[in-house]
């Protein structure tokens, strides 16, 4: 990592992801990372200041776009005889659906749910990152880092530090 900057490494990201490697390329990767990195600022002047924590944080906003983008996911991992995942094998990943629940039956199973949608006052919020498993557990580890802080900045200026 460079001073002060998260550098995005693939292979790290498939060990921690890896039911998620098997459907997101290296090109792919980097494009959500890139993408993550407008919604989590990549500085030494980041509201997360330690490059470790954000570096963990990047990996999971970067799963979250991920899944998102697939349109959701069903993730299938080749079992064993006793339901152990096999390693070394790739997951299947088929789309399924992103968006709030708002209904449920069980009976022939239905599902009803409501898109978040750049009109939404819940876009890019708490609702947006709850979409899926990833997103939902950087919204719990940002909290700390949500509270505002000032930071001078190199040249002295004012920075509110607010997402």
């Amino acid at each position: 990592m460079t001073t002060g900057v998260v550098v995005f490494d693939y292979t790290d990201w498939k060990g921690e992801f890896p039911a998620l490697s098997g459907a997101v390329s290296l090109a792919m990767a980097q494009r959500l990372f890139m993408q993550a990195t407008i919604l989590l600022d990549n500085t030494p002047h980041s509201i997360v200041r330690d490059v470790d924590q954000r570096s963990v944080l990047y990996g999971l906003l970067v799963a979250h776009l991920a899944v998102l983008e697939a349109g959701s996911v069903t993730v299938d991992q080749p079992k064993d005889a006793t339901g152990a995942p096999i390693p070394r094998t790739s997951a299947t990943i088929t789309a399924g659906t992103v968006g709030q629940v708002t209904s449920a039956r069980e009976g022939s199973v239905s599902v009803g749910v409501q898109a978040l949608t750049s009109g939404s006052s819940a876009y890019g919020t708490e609702s947006w990152y709850n979409q899926t498993q990833f997103g939902a557990t950087f919204w719990a580890m940002i909290q700390p880092f949500l509270r505002g802080a000032y930071d001078p900045g190199p040249d002295q200026s004012a920075r509110w530090l607010i997402p």
